[in-house]
């Protein structure tokens, strides 16, 4: 059918035996370029880092679990210097709401009374080096000094609970 014609051109075919041995590069540059990291240094440090990270977030989860009481008073409320003072625990109690049933605290007035209530700390007092922390203005009321200074506070559950009483 039809004729091949082959033109030569200006070019010239490699050798086979040339091809293998014939570099483009010059005789003094390294034909393996090393890399500064390796694959396997680079791999080991991201697991290390993983590692160290997660450990790291461990132990600060369980440091917060170790007291919860305590964590959790200072994460719903604000500041108080009582919560240094006692230790708290919670609790799941049933409550008795029963309205009739007599006790110290719905007696009248009088020094048994005073004294029930004190105990629970209803006369309770922040210091004035703590008063700030606790969010009191300086010009807030305060207990002269020859009662003892400060200023006075009730734990709030206390101002609700006599409410109830």
């Amino acid at each position: 059918m039809w004729k091949s014609k082959l033109k030569t051109s200006g070019f010239k075919a490699i050798p086979a035996e040339d091809e293998h041995t014939r570099c483009l590069l010059p005789p003094e540059t390294p034909l393996v370029v090393q890399r500064g990291v390796s694959k396997r240094v680079f791999v080991l440090s991201i697991a290390l880092a993983s590692f160290l990270s997660a450990l790291l977030g461990v132990a600060i989860s369980s440091a917060a679990q170790l007291d919860p009481n305590r964590f959790t008073i200072r994460h719903t409320s604000q500041y108080s210097p009582i919560v240094d003072e006692v230790d708290l625990r919670y609790s799941r109690i049933s409550f008795n709401g029963s309205l009739m049933k007599s006790n110290v605290y719905r007696q009248d007035a009088g020094p048994e009374v005073d004294a029930a209530w004190k105990s629970l700390g209803a006369d309770s007092r922040i210091p004035t080096n703590k008063a700030a922390k606790s969010g009191l203005a300086p010009d807030q009321v305060k207990i002269k000094d020859k009662y003892g200074g400060g200023y006075p506070a009730h734990v709030e559950g206390l101002h609700h609970l006599h409410c109830l009483v």
